[in-house]
């Protein structure tokens, strides 16, 4: 028997902080809540909870880009509470995803940010793209940091962090190991 073929949870609804599924119980096909949407925080649950590496991705109406829009303009801002924004099984993060629902609409990079405290990735062979002015934490080994702009990205060896590979970020940012 193989792996579990990768299942994709759609975020659609930018504040992390809707939370109205489960959080010790919810897995992929309890999603969308009772709301009807998939905020970030419920994507990370459900990932977490699912056996086998899930795809989140986004497709956030523009309608619900207000939250700092002044500060990042063109660009979908996931914000709130950040209580589920840990990675703790294998999963892709790809921001690519926003773009292809809407367009290139930030002409300095892509169109997601992760405005909350930074992403944890605890787990080993995580992989990251498609995101603006982040941050992210890695903890797991194997993890890919790759096509995202202007990020700030924290590898933390002691703790497993090996083999990581990081490339084809633009726009600045940091990369600290």
């Amino acid at each position: 028997a193989g792996a579990l073929p990768a299942q994709t949870i759609t975020v659609d609804i930018s504040d992390l902080s809707v939370i109205d599924v489960d959080p010790e119980t919810a897995i992929v096909v309890d999603l969308p809540g009772p709301d009807g949407h998939i905020s970030f925080s419920e994507a990370m649950i459900a990932s977490n909870n699912t056996p086998g590496r899930q795809i989140i991705g986004f497709a956030i109406p523009t309608s619900e880009w207000t939250y700092l829009s002044w500060y990042y303009p063109g660009r979908a801002v996931v914000h709130g509470l950040a209580s589920y924004t840990a990675a703790y099984d294998a999963v892709t993060i790809d921001g690519r995803t926003q773009t292809a629902f809407t367009g290139d609409t930030n002409p300095d990079g892509w169109e997601v940010v992760i405005s909350s405290s930074a992403l944890g990735f605890l787990a080993d062979d995580c992989r990251i793209s498609g995101l603006d002015s982040s941050s992210v934490h890695i903890e797991g080994s194997r993890t890919v940091v790759e096509s995202n702009s202007n990020m700030g990205i924290d590898i933390y060896g002691g703790y497993g962090g090996s083999d990581s590979l990081v490339k084809d970020n633009t726009g600045g940012g940091y990369v600290q190991i």
